[in-house]
Order: structure tokens, then sequence, then C-alpha cells
């Protein structure tokens, strides 16, 4: 697929792999890839991700003993970001759950894909892999050019949810769902349906296409935890990597890891991932010091496109892992720990007064 998009496009600038899938790593220019996704919208070709349909009268019931949120009382329309957890709590994989009328889709990463189908056979579910691909539109112009480039009206859907449409006269899925903080909306449907689409929204729209590097700054700079950022590597514990919100923890229902997760893996995360705004980078793997004690180390650290400051990103001891707290690198660097998102996407607030 990523292929034929590029075809369309007329040759991508930078192409690349990420964790071991092809991708499209910048469009254009880095810093107008970064600047359609903040201040009007960036059209990702969302190629590194599989689809499995699950059927069958026992699907929500057991879905709901495997995910880290709750499937019983979602609605249909509805749409959750969740784990697969090991039984030891550990995280297995994300996913995005779409509940249907008489299905469920699940959306995960091609680099997770073994291993949710590897649950999935255990569980004994009825599932198919499905042709699909994805279109993923982000930006805080986004709802405005969907509607005038693409005659798809999509204001009134609220956050997760999402229905079948009509966009250029195939029939999709859009859902509305996002990384970055911005408006996001996804184009869900089979390969020749998705190309279709392609064929109307280039060449005229090429500028707007945008790369994995300015989705991966947007998502740094919110503290998100999607795709290819390198710290998200440390630790498959969510209470360490600071993700935990993808947990339902006033779920009943005993799903697999539950037990582990609340009864082990809390107590087990000795340290938390925050960050730091300076005006210069700390080297990755620095020791950090609190008053002459060594409390934690450096773990990535680069230039934000909006702040147009270094966001460094530190593993610190839980104990001192919170916001204002001033720090020190072994190489001297001043860091104060600063609460997340670092950059406020001006979608939260349009049209509020």
């Amino acid at each position: 697929m990523l292929t034929k998009v590029n075809d369309l496009f007329g040759g991508f600038a930078e192409t690349n792999e990420l964790n071991g899938i092809p991708v499209v790593a910048v469009a254009n220019d880095k810093k107008a890839d970064y600047k359609n996704i903040r201040e009007d919208v960036g059209i990702l070709p969302m190629t590194f991700t599989t689809y499995f349909k699950i059927s069958g009268d026992d699907a929500e019931d057991t879905l709901d003993t495997l995910l880290t949120k709750s499937v019983l009382y979602l609605n249909y329309g509805q749409n959750r970001l969740c784990y697969f957890l090991e039984e030891s709590g550990e995280i297995a994989a994300f996913i995005t759950l779409y509940k249907n009328d008489e299905n469920f889709l699940i959306e995960v990463f091609q680099w997770n894909e073994a291993a949710v189908e590897q649950i999935l056979q255990k569980s004994d579910l009825t599932y198919e892999k499905m042709n699909y691909s994805c279109i993923l539109l982000e930006g805080l112009k986004t709802v405005e050019f969907m509607t005038e480039a693409m005659e798809l009206t999509v204001d009134y859907f609220v956050y997760q949810s999402h229905q079948e449409s009509e966009c250029f006269e195939q029939e999709i899925l859009i859902a509305r769902t996002g990384y970055t903080g911005e408006f996001g909306y996804k184009l869900i449907g089979e390969i020749e349906q998705i190309q279709a689409i392609w064929e109307k929204l280039l060449p005229e729209h090429k500028a707007k296409v945008v790369g994995i590097d300015a989705f991966e700054m947007c998502h740094y700079e919110i503290k998100q935890p999607f795709w290819s950022l390198p710290y998200l590597s440390l630790s498959t514990n969510p209470f360490e990597v600071d993700y935990q919100w993808m947990v339902d923890f006033k779920k009943d229902t005993d799903y697999c890891g539950k037990d582990a997760l609340l009864n082990t893996m809390f107590d087990a995360a000795g340290e938390r991932i925050i960050g730091a705004l300076t005006d210069t980078e700390s080297i990755v793997g620095d020791d950090v010091l609190f008053d002459s004690e060594v409390v934690g180390r450096v773990v990535d650290s680069r230039l934000s496109l909006g702040l147009d400051k270094y966001i460094t990103m530190i593993l610190l001891d839980k104990n001192y892992a919170h916001a204002n707290l001033e720090l020190e690198t072994a190489n001297g660097h001043k860091l104060v720990t600063a609460s997340a998102p670092y950059i406020f996407p001006e979608s939260w607030t349009v049209g509020r007064e």
C-alpha cells in the first residue's frame, strides 16, 4: 500500500522503517510537516496497522476478560485505546478496539500483530484478518479540511466514536481519535477503497501529506506513548512509563493480568518517566542528581519544534517524580521537571470562549 501511495505522491522526501515496518518519515519537510499538524492538517499514510474482525456470540464476554478497558459497557459506535496484558501484568500490546453492531474491530500496530493474533487464538475467538488500510488526518483545521475537500461532515463526532460513511463514493469507517492532541480522524477500509481515496486526495493536497517524524515530535511534546519513542522500550510496566491511563481501574471483570497489575506491578514500579524543559540538550545516559545524590538518568532529549526548547525525559526515582523539582545532570545541566503536556495544543480550546 505504501508503494502505491508513494507512486501517487510522486515520491516522498524520505522513507524509513518504524520498528521494522516501512513508513513515510518526511513527506515534504519536517518543519512543514509539523506545522501542518499544529496549525492546519496533516495527512499520514497509516500503512503500519493491522485489523482483526472479531465475531461470534462470545466475542464481547471474552474480549472483556482480555482487555484493560470495559467492553461490556461500550455502546455501538464507540472505540477505546487499551492494552492486552500478560499474566504477569506487563504490556503485551497496545490496541484500539472498535465496537460495531455485529462485531468488533481490533486495530494493532504491525510489530504487535503476531502477539495479538496469538492471544486471539488462545482465547478461541472467531476472528478474521482484514485486508484494510488507514489514512490518519490530524491538525487544528482537520474538520474544516474534511468538510471542504472531502465533503465529510464530522464536527458532531464525539471523541472515541466511529461510524460507517461514504468518502469519494467509498464505503468506509470514519473514527474520531488521534495521538497529537489536535483534532484527529481515521479513514479505515479495504485497501482498494483507501487507495481510491488517495487518488482523489493526491496530487491536489500533496502539501498536506506528513511523515512519521513530525508525528513523533507532536507525540513527544504531549507525552503520548505511541509508535517509536525510544524511552518506551525501557519498561513494560505501565506505571513506570506513566501510561496507566489506558487501564480502567474501576473495571470489575477479572481480565488477564489484572491481579498482577494491581497487586504487583504498582509496587514494582520504582521509577517514573518525567520531563524537563531546558535551553540546552542533555546527554542521554547521564546520571541525574538531586542534592548530589543520583536519583535517575536522562533517557531522551530533543528540541521541541513548537516550544523552541529542549524537552528532556528522565527516568526518575518515583519519590522524586513530580513537577517543579530542580535537578542537575552529571555534566552540569540544570533541569526543572514539568508536568505534561509540555505544549498546549490549540485544538483543546478552539471555539471556546
